[in-house]
């Protein structure tokens, strides 16, 4: 018995395939039915989906990413294409504001609900109007002040002089958070949260934190309800966005019900919660338990993540440029006495005239801004000042983390941490426009907090390089987020000891022990002359060269052009021997700092950043003549 298929089929089959192909000739670097946008340079994307492979692919080094295409492209404003996300122009330049759109909305509302940072119009404006009764120079002076000293001097005796005393390591970035974190929450909400005495991490916060992080990767993932679903279901293991809000609602609420008991007790208090309890929305009504969880949520995230992130960075800068660590401290010790330590209003009217302090504060929020990828959506058609035709629908990107380090805003020391950029030559403080500087945003939704923010990061700045010196860990890999492109860079010597190690992928430190191990017994018996200088490792690829008696190796993905790598490897090497002079073993050891530093201008979030000898060498002059 014979059969035989269905001519129909076929020819259905081979039809859908040339549509398919049609399209994709069509459609040949951007989403199928998404036009080209003339006047606007495009990163190039794949047939039919655009740009969506390089945005699941980046999304944990978005910043980076989006630096880089603009450094490509070398324009200010650029746009991307994807399947399934709406068009979104990207700029460096923001001149109009625009509102937050239904795809922002629709992402951020389990966690942040309509509070301020997720409501437009007369929902915003209430909120706004209500809150910015509590930030005023009355209460800097005799409050705000009293509770950062109180908080900074129970970090001091209850962490660092104990770490101090018995040589322990801390986590300094987790140390800010609790203790921005619990200030916050008693200026803002009268709660004593006592964070900074938790042994590890604070149920809230951690909660909070996997929550924001799930927020961030639903502007990538187009079908996130499904994928989230998904993951709920084959990891029930795994704490999902519901458990995690579960935990952040419940603390929410839990303050809001103890203020209506004090105030039902007759207690009087005048912070951020009790105006919000006492204000009416936009409609005329009392705020319902909703939308006071909200205004929780919302300060919370305001007045906890965005400073604590800025003295994290902040210390990193100062031990990575001990020429400004010790200016700084020049300054502190010029202006801040004992007397003024332990008296608030005083301490605050002396910081207000530390100019190198803020300027330091100044610069680390331009290179490392808090809020570093914003977006707004455009409710008409308008053109920009640069001429950039803008659609009603269009999402606007703009980007102060790329935008800090470029060099056509900032000079062709945009990448260099240089705070006295920030000084007149008559001595006094200089201001940069919120458009070329928006660490605090720009235009109508500038930071209300702003004024508090840098009061509470100036008094721990202040305290903590004046009480102790910090050091840091050395062979770390310090970075905002990770990136799936280059899981690794090493350094071994034929013995197998690690000169280099650069980490883009996070493993546990029993992981990279072991995988240092893999790669070393894996390369150092291969026949240098017979052998090629690739080989496969797990599910990437090792590509290696050897230099006298060190090893350098590159982790890749299956899939990238090892010859590249191979190429970026050799002149990462001529760099270090120009800079060094005949680069040896010892000097990667007994200057680790700047080997690091080079390596990050020739890498950069797992990508070859640089390729020119020249341009390297030039930024590192910059930096040598700084320390």
């Amino acid at each position: 018995m014979t059969t035989t298929s269905n001519p129909i089929f076929q020819y259905m089959g081979g039809a859908a395939l040339a549509g398919v192909a049609l399209l994709g000739a069509v459609y040949n670097d951007r989403a199928v039915f998404d036009e080209r946008r003339k006047g606007i340079k495009t990163q190039a994307g794949w047939p039919l989906v655009g740009n969506l492979p390089l945005l699941i692919q980046y999304k944990d080094q978005m910043h980076d990413f989006l630096l880089a295409g603009f450094n490509e492209l070398d324009e200010m404003t650029l746009t991307m294409s994807a399947l399934g996300i709406p068009r979104h122009i990207a700029t460096l330049d923001p001149q109009n504001n625009y509102i937050k759109g239904p795809e922002f909305h629709a992402s951020m509302v389990d966690m942040f609900g309509n509070g301020i940072f997720n409501a437009n119009g007369e929902d915003w404006k209430y909120q706004r109007k209500t809150a910015s009764h509590i930030f005023n120079v009355k209460n800097f002076r005799d409050q705000f002040t009293d509770v950062f000293i109180e908080e900074i001097d129970f970090m001091s005796s209850h962490i660092w002089d104990k770490a101090a005393k018995e040589n322990q390591v801390v986590d300094f970035h987790e140390v800010m958070f609790k203790f921005t974190l619990d200030s916050f929450i008693l200026l803002g909400f009268g709660v004593h949260l006592h964070a900074q005495a938790t042994e590890g991490k604070v149920p809230f916060a951690a909660a909070f934190d996997e929550a924001q992080k799930t927020t961030f990767q639903r502007f990538v993932n187009p079908i996130w309800p499904i994928t989230e679903r998904i993951m709920s279901i084959t990891m029930p293991w795994k704490q999902s966005m519901s458990k995690n809000l579960n935990v952040v609602d419940t603390f929410a609420r839990e303050v809001t019900e103890k203020r209506r008991v004090q105030i039902a007790n007759g207690e009087v208090h005048k912070d951020l919660l009790s105006r919000f309890m006492d204000a009416r929305n936009a409609k005329g009504e009392l705020l319902n338990n909703d939308e006071l969880r909200d205004t929780v949520l919302n300060f919370v995230v305001a007045g906890r993540d965005t400073t604590a992130q800025a003295l994290s960075w902040t210390f990193y800068m100062l031990l990575c440029h001990s020429r400004v660590e010790e200016k700084l401290l020049n300054e502190i010790n010029q202006y801040i006495t004992d007397d003024v330590m332990h008296d608030s209003a005083a301490l605050y009217e002396v910081i207000k005239d530390m100019t190198y302090a803020h300027a330091v504060f100044y610069e680390v929020l331009r290179l490392y801004p808090s809020v570093p990828l914003n977006q707004k959506y455009a409710l008409n058609d308008d053109i920009w000042p640069d001429g950039t035709q803008i659609r009603k629908g269009d999402y606007i990107l703009w980007c102060p983390y790329a935008q800090g380090r470029s060099e056509k805003v900032w000079g062709s020391d945009a990448k260099v941490f240089r705070p006295e950029r920030w000084i007149k030559e008559n001595g006094d403080l200089k201001r940069e426009s919120q458009g070329q500087w928006p660490a605090f945003h720009a235009g109508p939704r500038v930071c209300l907090g702003q004024n508090l923010a840098t009061l509470e990061a100036l008094v721990a700045i202040i305290f903590l390089v004046k009480r102790y010196k910090f050091s840091l860990v050395a062979g770390q890999d310090i970075t905002y987020q990770v990136s799936l492109t280059l899981p690794m860079l090493n350094v071994q010597n034929r013995q197998g000891k690690t000169r280099l190690a650069k980490w883009y992928v996070p493993y546990e430190d029993e992981e990279k022990i072991k995988l240092k191990g893999e790669v070393h017994r894996l390369i150092a018996p291969r026949d240098q002359k017979h052998q090629s200088n690739f080989v496969e490792f797990r599910n990437y690829k090792i590509v290696y060269r050897r230099y006298a008696g060190l090893f350098f190796c590159v982790c890749v993905d299956a899939n990238d052009n090892e010859l590249s790598y191979l190429e970026a490897i050799h002149f990462f090497v001529e760099v270090l021997d120009a800079f060094f002079g005949n680069v040896c073993e010892l000097d990667l050891v007994f200057n680790f700092y700047k080997v690091y530093a080079i390596l990050d201008e020739v890498f950069l979030a797992g990508e070859i950043e640089e390729t020119s000898k020249n341009v390297v060498l030039t930024r590192l002059d910059h930096l040598d003549k700084l320390e």
